[in-house]
């Protein structure tokens, strides 16, 4: 025979004990009151994702500016005769000015 707790005092792991939240009762079943605010933040988490993928997506198949660089596959700026000059091309996505600038490292 196992001991009762008090008349008025709740059961040992039952809701309204020391240190667990409060419960109501949702069609029989008990639920924890701060169950509302995880279920709240789970569905922006699911909402928060799902806009990322449809970025994302959009992002992936939005052309970029600048489309076919085309470079010189071999390129010797100190030899003499082929290959000592750099021929840059590249096609826009749609029609404007574009400033090239070359930089040296050394």
């Amino acid at each position: 025979m196992s001991a009762q707790p008090p008349a008025g005092e709740p059961l040992p792991g039952s809701a309204g004990g020391a240190g667990l939240p409060a419960a109501h009762s949702l069609g029989g079943a008990r639920i924890p009151a701060s169950d509302g605010l995880g279920r709240i933040v789970f569905a922006l988490l699911v909402v928060g994702c799902f806009a990322a993928l449809l970025i994302t997506q959009r992002l992936k198949h939005t052309p970029t500016l600048v489309q076919e660089p085309k470079l010189t596959p071999v390129f010797a700026p100190m030899s003499s005769g082929k290959g000592s000059e750099e021929h840059i091309a590249f096609k826009l996505a749609s029609a404007d000015d574009v400033t090239v600038a070359i930089e040296s490292t050394g």
